[in-house]
């Protein structure tokens, strides 16, 4: 995965203190467990870089997010139900978004959180996200249905004390953004005060306020010019696409992500919400190269099999600012790593002969269920296609708990209004 070098060959990997420590043939450790890899395809972790976490408990309730339906209920179903959380819920959303994460073989995650309803809710997402072990930014927002107002910034200032102090574990949930409301001037003045990433859908109304900067995290790559992309790059933005959801809405949230990779150099990928679809990465690239070919009668080449590899990886790292800890099979990077089946239906006959058929297998045969294996900082986090640290199982059942509990909230509240 690392350029140059040769990505078919096998060979041996080490992991120490979550890091790689060597890549060769025929490496042998005194008292280390051995992962075997047989049939597997070693790689990078896949990056998300904008995901709306909370929201994937309402998978039940949203329906029609494609064409000219224009996000179909998704936006009144978050209206009825985000004021209705409980820091429970917020939780509980956080886990079984993250196992689906780990069964997709995601192994880092930017929680866009617009629906930051207390601190305590706050909280109980980055308990989540610290028992989980999935590489996370928390990007801290305003709660549903308050939009036009400011992110408070005593609680943004609480909740960084608490997880990201000096005293905290910030090796895996490593760091605290701002997602600014409708109240983007004086959000973005109140991160940038503190040091904080400001992460925004849409980059065009911090281009017309003048606001763009290096500290600017873009999810979405529809709705923008290449001026916007060349003026917002020039000024250290990074792009992402949410490529499958916006493959669904039709031609008004049409994906520019090719755009800003011939004008940028690179661009990443994310999952967006998982109450609309899925998290599969798999068809996020397939997504990403489908729209470019719809964009290659404007005169943009359309995606190559490396650069639809590298967007929901390295890609991803550097949208995260981690190019130089993750995203590719380096020695001395974090060992954030998984393990694909080439055994199963999907892949077979496997039989690479370079690196590029190994990328093409992955790109245009590999689904969720060849996802095997993944750490994070080293730490096996999913075995044989089973969470280690908890149970598929008991995530699933709190998930129903909570959505039965929401229903019964959101029938309550439709009758007293």
């Amino acid at each position: 995965m690392e350029e140059g070098m040769e990505a078919a060959e096998v060979s041996d990997l080490l992991v120490r203190d979550g890091r790689i420590i060597e890549i060769r043939k025929n490496l042998s450790a005194r008292g280390a467990t051995v992962i075997d890899a047989r049939d597997r395809i070693v790689m990078p972790g896949f990056v998300d870089t904008h995901w709306h976490l909370w929201n994937t408990l309402l998978r039940p309730r949203v329906t029609g997010v494609f064409g000219a339906s224009n996000f179909g209920n998704y936006t009144p179903m978050k209206a009825l139900y985000g004021p209705l959380y409980r820091p429970l819920d917020s939780y509980r959303s956080v886990r079984l978004s993250l196992a689906e994460a780990l069964a997709c073989g995601i192994t880092t995650v930017l929680n866009f959180n617009h629906n930051v309803v207390s601190r305590d809710h706050a909280d109980a997402e980055l308990r989540a996200h610290h028992e989980m072990g999935v590489r996370t930014l928390f990007g801290y927002g305003t709660p549903e249905g308050r939009g036009g107002e400011i992110v408070s910034e005593a609680d943004v200032l609480a909740v960084r004390d608490r997880w990201f102090g000096s005293t905290s574990d910030t090796s895996v949930v490593y760091g605290l953004g701002v997602c600014p409301g409708q109240m983007l001037a004086d959000d973005a003045a109140m991160a940038r005060r503190n040091g904080l990433p400001i992460i925004v859908h849409g980059v065009r109304g911090l281009l017309q306020a003048g606001l763009v900067g290096p500290d600017v995290r873009v999810a979405h790559s529809y709705r923008i010019t290449d001026a916007d992309i060349a003026s917002a790059g020039a000024n250290g933005a990074r792009f992402s696409t949410s490529a499958t959801v916006e493959s669904m809405l039709g031609a008004a949230y049409y994906s520019n992500a090719v755009n800003v990779q011939r004008l940028l150099g690179t661009v990443a990928v994310s999952v967006d919400s998982a109450a609309t679809q899925t998290a599969d990465m798999f068809n996020a690239m397939r997504a990403m190269l489908s729209s470019s070919v719809s964009a290659e009668a404007g005169g943009k080449a359309p995606f190559t099999v490396r650069e639809l590899v590298e967007a929901v990886t390295v890609g991803g790292a550097r949208f995260h600012g981690l190019e130089d800890e993750i995203g590719t099979l380096t020695v001395g990077k974090r060992a954030d790593i998984q393990l694909l089946r080439t055994d199963q239906p999907t892949m077979a006959p496997f039989s690479p002969t370079d690196a590029q058929s190994v990328m093409d297998a992955v790109v245009f045969h590999g689904t969720p269920q060849i996802v095997d294996t993944v750490m994070v900082e080293g730490q096996v986090l999913l075995e044989g296609g089973e969470l280690r640290r908890t149970s598929s199982r008991a995530i699933i059942s709190e998930a129903q708990d909570s959505m039965s509990w929401l229903d019964l909230r959101a029938l309550t509240s439709s009758s007293a209004g």
